[in-house]
């Protein structure tokens, strides 16, 4: 189930599935349905695949609970990969889990899927590391 969130011209599509639920359906903005394993922070996998630090939104106005993504990776470990990146940041920004999809395709095919999912959701830490980049 989803929402339609307007903002910044853009609609962007929120998940709108609870923290205790096994698998969190995220579309991208290609409209592909991606599925995701909610892990807890300090207890990410050893896989490959595509990997999102979210916290939880909405509970505090009585609404839905639903995962607000804050930042979006792909990298071959993401027990590494995860935890070196962006965990501190995600943290001070409200992180409580780690959503996972597993994908052992090739580096090239987790970068599609994480730039659908940026391009649907645009969290803020990557819009973070774009401007760090152009700097």
């Amino acid at each position: 189930m989803q929402q339609k969130e307007e903002g910044m011209g853009k609609k962007r599509a929120r998940p709108t599935v609870s923290p205790d639920h096994a698998v969190v359906t995220l579309h991208g903005a290609s409209r592909e349905i991606y599925g995701f394993t909610p892990f807890p922070l300090d207890a990410p996998p050893s896989i490959p695949g595509i990997y999102a630090f979210a916290a939880p939104a909405g509970a505090e106005s009585g609404q839905p609970l639903h995962w607000r993504l804050l930042f979006v990776g792909e990298t071959s470990d993401i027990g590494t990969g995860a935890s070196r990146d962006w965990l501190d940041t995600a943290r001070k920004e409200g992180a409580t889990r780690l959503l996972v999809h597993i994908c052992s395709r090739d580096e090239n095919y987790r970068r599609f899927i994480e730039d659908d999912l940026v391009a649907a959701f645009d969290p803020p830490l990557n819009a973070l590391q774009r401007r760090a980049a152009a700097a």
